[in-house]
């Protein structure tokens, strides 16, 4: 459940959780929110908050194995073509076969999801590796912090206001 409209320009206008193809990648733009998503899923995600201010993920994402924390068989992500199915974005096979990345739009938040296939997605699995850690780095506006607060990312404006954040994976 959520919102069901959003006020924009002094109107009320629905929201629609639709994915759309661009010229440059996705949209979704019927929302309070603008998501912008790239063709390629080498490329970076670009959210617009109602006051303007923009976030960008999605950069630089890898997957490696940590083993006594330390990286071990790190690869970042290969450049696939996402494919859309109404609010979902589905990049196949971006770290080799079988592993696949899927964003979902929704209402108030967007949701990644990485999909393994399959056992044999893991197949190089370095011996005594202890976590599988799928990275990415999100760049802030200027003056923006991040903090952890109850396993949450909170990510607050200049002024402390509480402007997004990242639920616990």
């Amino acid at each position: 459940s959520g919102d069901m409209h959003y006020m924009e320009n002094g109107k009320w206008k629905t929201i629609f959780h639709t994915i759309s193809p661009t010229a440059t990648g996705f949209e979704n733009t019927n929302n309070s929110h603008k998501t912008f998503y790239p063709s390629l899923s080498s490329g970076q995600i670009r959210t617009v908050l109602q006051n303007g201010s923009a976030l960008i993920d999605m950069k630089d994402m890898r997957m490696f194995y940590e083993t006594n924390g330390q990286i071990v068989q790190s690869q970042n992500i290969q450049s696939k073509q996402g494919l859309v199915d109404f609010n979902e974005l589905t990049y196949k096979s971006v770290y080799g076969t079988g592993i696949d990345l899927r964003l979902t739009q929704n209402t108030k938040q967007r949701k990644m999801d990485y999909i393994i296939q399959n056992q044999a997605a893991l197949n190089n699995i370095p011996n005594g590796a202890q976590f599988l850690v799928f990275e990415e780095k999100v760049e802030l506006p200027i003056g923006w912090t991040a903090q952890l607060i109850n396993n949450e990312i909170i990510l607050k404006d200049q002024v402390g206001n509480v402007m997004a954040k990242y639920e616990k994976p």
